[in-house]
């Protein structure tokens, strides 16, 4: 206990913070005063500059006008000695004032990477994970703290003599992956357990403040409410105000100061009264020791009580506060203490069983372990398409995050038809806006832990009580929100008995289940389900042990599976393989084909095996704006204008290649030569050539293959009873030849070129043309079947209905333009089509053979009120085949915008253009985008990524449009 001291007023003046960033405070009813803003950096070569909490070393330097942009050319390789070979010790003042007999308590919610925290010159503690926060009780620091007017000095110094073992538990990602930046640097402070570990930054990356816990009172340091679904397994919708309600519990974390204290908990919840239905609770007054506590209270909830918490696309997302109240025993109101959290009720099972089979259900209610029937998600009943992307960090650079950026990104999810996010486990845990922003938009999380693979740095060590806290300390920071529907362990690592694997099962997942049984919880990212250790039907945890089948392979597991990826190729970079086939024949890219060939099947659904997809994927690039904004203009091309760097191992498709050379364009992981060799062939572009024009062909080409071929792998799977699609990935953590749909996205002021949040990429329109959509159609060729002929003159086309337990009655259209001619559609095929509840049903048709060649063919499906749900031009040819007049495109942009921030735009061509694409550095985006345009005007909105920004100015100068005319094949009109 701090018994003469308390926080008075900080010597320094903070900077405006991001107050959205920060996690739950450990709530008091003292004082909570943040040391967040501006603190001192200091080393032996450089400084003092001013550095930023929350924040990294890389950006202060950057804002110190030390370093450029570390993203520039090579700068971040060049200038890696200013942060990795000193020790950098941040440091602030403060002022403590004389007071009564509270306990203070230090609290870092994030720092990245070892380090060591001292006050007034003693070490009060030292910090090695990351994602854990560290509190230290300043009792027993009391005689070396002082009063007076910024007497005290807190400083937290970075071990650069790598004696502080990390385990790896930092972002695996660190020091690159193949689309982020390789750093030159390594830290071998756990040689002994995990190994070495690539770095890059460091820094203070979350909140510092300092708690004041009054005598008698206590620090409310977690609340975990956790819903349970008291009404029968469901597998029809459930309906707001007719279901089996719902249990509330909700355990609170907290910590008593020496002495112990005694009162009481109240549980409050924001949902309408219902007769008996209370909508709180209380606990009997309770006598606790010093240390850490905890309380749970449990109350029920019924149907007439609350709404349901549904997916993005299937219905509302409605939110609730639950309120957690400790009023002590002597009910001084001084020390009693509130703290609060959101949720929503839903009902989630990952369904690996025949759950349309009633007798099954019935039998299996209690079964322990899982099926093999598949894989699929179950909300409230409704039998849900899971479709999404797999998400990164959005920066190596923690200085760079911030709540909006993380809100866009989501919203961005949702907008381009997404229901499903999965946090991959080689990034971070996120900030709580990204997560509140999921609860709001309807994305669903599938979540891995923060570990990567079966050896390695970033594997888990069961003996660490640290990695054992961090577990504990996310699960119960993260587990109110409804968006986060499964837990698993890691990220292709196979977890097999008898092996060091299974520390995943035994260690990993045990205390996550310990901690959150309201949640599937899964073994791996992919997994093959449990032995033993959860319920059937729910894959919730139950008492037993979890037990795991094993064996398999890192990408395929059975029910669920990774890959195939076609990768960027044919020039050397640091991920390519210098053949240009490595682009869809590396061991991984196998079954790209254009046109798809398709063989009829079943007509599919939940009742039949199914396979759930979280990762697979295509390269591209991301555009002349984004990666011109790290590039000096004398690199503006793909091939950066100089000689090429040497790369190791040329011929392999797969791996890092170690480059030797200072050409920026080999460290942006992928080269774009090999698909665009194979899918555009000859053109007017010249891949080595420089500057703006050239650069802008060359990425348009790149952008538009990834989009291509992605949406040839994607519409094939969309036949094949798979009820999960999670593309690698959504976004880019860097500009780079990467696998995001959506760009580079930081906050303004750190790179220029960048759209906040992420500019969409061609393939993230693509998504909210068609890919994405419950309900789209499409063609190809007939595929060969044993023992029959491949019916001449045929196109083969299916229409595949994915909408959650619901039927599709609309109309199915294909519309076929000459290229060379004057705009007008000839409607080739037009038929009312009936297709049974979704997800998973398939009608399949057929039309004369349509020539790509020369005539674009676009499918429009429409629903029962005539509303379009899909659109998109099919793909019969690859684009080195396609013949194309050159087109005329132009855009004007209406003289203001309109009342909700939208601008129209017109867009005009005299012929027919494909694949039409606007690009402006205004932050926003298109109400469509990539599009077919048959010689004729279509209006379309911009649309500003927050209702806060207003660049209509930006938008003006900064537009600009290309089609598919500009940079055609040269010889495919021969």
């Amino acid at each position: 206990m701090l018994s003469f001291l308390t926080l008075g007023s900080l010597a320094l003046t903070t900077v405006a913070m991001d107050t959205a960033l920060r996690d739950y405070p450990i709530e008091t009813s003292g004082s909570i005063t943040y040391l967040d803003g501006t603190w001192t950096a200091t080393s032996s070569s450089t400084g003092p500059i001013n550095a930023t909490v929350p924040g990294d070393i890389i950006t202060d330097l950057q804002m110190a006008k030390v370093i450029p942009d570390p993203y520039l050319d090579i700068t971040w390789l060049q200038n890696s000695k200013l942060w990795h070979n000193q020790m950098w010790t941040y440091s602030k003042s403060f002022t403590l004032s004389a007071q009564d007999s509270s306990t203070m308590m230090l609290v870092f919610d994030g720092v990245k990477m070892a380090a060591t925290v001292s006050i007034n010159s003693h070490v009060v503690g030292i910090i090695r994970d990351q994602f854990l926060r560290y509190t230290f009780d300043l009792s027993t620091f009391a005689g070396n703290l002082v009063q007076g007017e910024n007497a005290n000095v807190l400083e937290v110094k970075f071990d650069s003599d790598q004696k502080i073992p990390e385990d790896g538990r930092f972002m695996a990602c660190t020091g690159g992956w193949d689309w982020a930046p390789y750093s030159n640097t390594i830290t071998n402070s756990s040689g002994n357990t995990t190994g070495p570990a690539s770095t890059f930054s460091k820094g203070i990356w979350k909140s510092v403040y300092i708690v004041e816990v009054p005598q008698s009172s206590v620090a409310i340091t977690h609340i975990t409410p956790h819903t349970r679904y008291l009404g029968s397994y469901p597998t029809k919708p459930l309906e707001d105000g007719s279901h089996g309600g719902f249990d509330v519990n909700v355990t609170v974390h907290f910590m008593v100061p020496s002495g112990g204290a005694s009162g009481s908990f109240s549980v409050a919840g924001s949902w309408t009264a219902d007769g008996n239905s209370k909508t709180s609770v209380s606990s009997q007054i309770q006598s606790f020791p010093a240390g850490e506590n905890q309380v749970s209270l449990t109350m029920q909830v019924t149907a007439a009580q609350i709404k349901l918490w549904w997916p993005a696309g299937v219905g509302a997302q409605p939110l609730y506060n639950v309120s957690v109240t400790y009023t002590p025993a002597s009910a001084t109101t001084s020390t009693s203490v509130t703290a609060v959290r959101r949720l929503g009720f839903r009902v989630f099972a990952l369904v690996t069983v025949n759950d349309t089979d009633a007798a099954y259900i019935t039998a299996n209610a209690s079964a322990d372990g899982t099926d093999k029937h598949g894989m699929f998600f179950r909300v409230n009943g409704a039998a849900v398409y899971s479709r999404g992307a797999n998400m990164v960090p959005m920066d190596e650079l923690e200085g760079r995050l911030d709540s909006e950026s993380h809100r866009i990104l989501v919203k961005s999810s949702a907008d381009a038809g997404m229901n499903t996010l999965r946090v991959w486990g080689g990034g971070i845990f996120y900030p709580g806006a990204f997560y509140d922003a999921c609860d709001e938009y309807g994305v669903m999380i599938y979540h891995d832990m923060q570990f990567n693979g079966n050896t390695g740095p970033h594997t888990p060590v069961n003996t660490s009580m640290t990695q054992a806290n961090e577990l504990r300390h996310q699960i119960r920071r993260l587990s109110h929100h409804p968006s986060i529907v499964l837990w698993d362990s890691c990220n292709e690592c196979v977890v097999t008995p008898n092996t060091s694997s299974i520390v995943y099962a035994t260690f990993v997942m045990t205390i996550v289940a310990q901690e959150d049984r309201s949640r599937v919880v899964w073994p791996s990212s992919p997994g093959p389900g449990w032995v033993t250790g959860v319920n059937r039907l729910y894959v919730t945890p139950n008492e037993n042990n979890l037990t795991v089948h094993g064996g398999g392979h890192i990408w395929n597991q059975g029910i669920e599976t990774h890959a195939p990826y076609q990768l960027g190729s044919g020039w050397p970079a640091v991920n390519s393989g210098q053949l240009d086939s490595c682009f869809d024949n590396a061991g991984t890219g196998n079954g790209v084909m254009v046109p798809n060939q398709y063989t009829p099947g079943g007509p599919g659904g939940v009742a039949y095996k199914n396979l759930y997809a979280s990762e697979f994927g295509t390269g591209g690039s991301s555009s002349f704006e984004s990666m011109a904004g790290t590039l000096s203009p004398s690199h503006w091309g793909l091939h950066g204008g100089m000689a090429p760097d040497t790369c190791a191992d040329p011929d392999a498709c797969l791996g890092l290649h170690n480059c030797t050379g200072n050409n920026p364009m080999a460290q942006r992981n992928y080269a774009c030569d090999g698909q665009i060799h194979m899918y555009w062939g000859n053109s007017s572009v010249n891949l080595d050539a420089t500057g703006e024009a050239a650069f802008k062909g060359q990425t348009y080409q790149c952008q538009l293959i990834q989009a291509f071929v992605l949406k040839q792998v994607y519409e094939y799977r969309r036949t094949q009873n798979q009820f999960g699609h999670l593309v690698w990935m959504l976004n880019e953590i860097w500009p780079t030849v990467g696998w995001g749909s959506l760009e580079y996205g930081p906050p303004p002021g750190f790179t220029s070129g960048q759209v906040r949040g992420g500019r969409w990429k061609p393939l993230h329109y693509f998504y909210k043309q068609s890919l994405m959509t419950d309900v789209m159609a499409t063609c190809g060729a007939p595929a060969k079947q044993r023992g029959q002929k491949i019916v001449p003159n045929i196109t083969q086309c299916f229409v595949s209905n994915h909408r959650p337990s619901r039927m599709f009655n609309g109309t199915v259209t294909l519309t076929s333009y000459e290229h060379f001619g004057d705009g007008t559609g000839k409607v080739i095929f037009e038929k009312q089509m009936s297709l049974a509840e979704g997800p998973g049903p398939v009608e399949w048709f057929n039309v004369s053979t349509i020539n790509g060649n020369k005539t674009a063919t676009i499918s429009t499906v429409k629903d029962e009120e005539g509303n379009v749900i899909s659109e998109h031009m099919i793909q019969l040819v690859r684009p080195n085949s396609i013949c194309v007049p050159a087109a005329n495109v132009s855009f004007k942009i209406a003289d203001k915008p309109n009342a909700d921030g939208t601008v129209d735009i017109t867009v005009v061509s005299d012929k027919v253009a494909l694949w039409v694409t606007l690009t402006t550095y205004a932050q926003g985006r298109f109400s469509d985008n990539a599009f077919f345009l048959p010689a004729t005007t279509k209006t379309i909105q911009y649309i500003p990524m927050s209702s806060a920004v207003n660049d209509f100015d930006v938008l003006k100068q900064s537009l600009r449009i290309e089609d598919f005319s500009m940079y055609r094949p040269t010889n495919a009109c021969q």
